[in-house]
Formats: structure tokens, C-alpha cells, sequence
């Protein structure tokens, strides 16, 4: 078990769960598909995010 100290509190964490390995993998599948050269929303999605 992997043990976090975070302004002075302890926060204990244990192996992630399945859904939090889903949500990771989604969050990739999504970056992935952003950054994507040939996805011709790129642009798009990233001026909707803020990010061009």
C-alpha cells in the first residue's frame, strides 16, 4: 500500500480500482485522438478547449 502525505494529512491509497483504470484509459483514447494529425476536428476541439 502506497501512503500520501498532503498538507500535513495522511491519505491512504491502494491498487486502483477498474473503473479508475477505465477512466485513464479513456482519458489516453481521448488525448490520443485529439492530438491525432489526420483528425480533421483537431482544430476545432482544441480552440473549444481553450487550448489554441
Amino acid at each position: 500500500m502506497q501512503v500520501n502525505y498532503v498538507a500535513g494529512t495522511t491519505l491512504a491509497h491502494s491498487k486502483p480500482t477498474k473503473l479508475e483504470e477505465l477512466q485513464q484509459v479513456r482519458e489516453k483514447y481521448v488525448c490520443d485522438w485529439i492530438l491525432d494529425v489526420d483528425n480533421v476536428r483537431r482544430d476545432e476541439v482544441l480552440q473549444d478547449l481553450g487550448l489554441m
